[in-house]
């Protein structure tokens, strides 16, 4: 996970998806992952830089409910009962706002 951290910023950035069997640790991994790169905050606690984003995919999945994972995962409270292309573009304007500190040593 630390290349993909480290990846220097491009057009289409990689990302990763973790999946397997239960109960063999991938929520661990990622937790202790999300734990050692954290969010760099100014004075006021509000977030300067976002290293990662962590969202858990939901069990039934819609265009929706995972935007409003990522948004959740942006560190803010998703709104109730918009479309999914509501959604997808606040979850765009929260990224471009807050875009990943790839490649930034801290």
């Amino acid at each position: 996970m630390e290349h993909l951290l480290n990846h220097p910023p491009s057009g289409r950035m990689p990302c990763m998806l973790l999946y397997g069997d239960s109960n063999i640790g991938k929520t661990m991994i990622v937790e202790k992952f999300v734990r050692d790169h954290p969010n760099i905050c100014n004075e006021f606690n509000e977030v300067e830089i976002r290293k990662t984003a962590h969202l858990q995919m939901p069990a039934n999945p819609c265009d929706n409910k995972l935007y409003a994972k990522i948004i959740e995962g942006l560190g803010v409270q998703p709104p109730v009962n918009h479309r999914g292309t509501d959604m997808e573009l606040l979850g765009l304007r929260l990224l471009h706002r807050q875009p990943p500190a790839a490649g930034r040593q801290s």
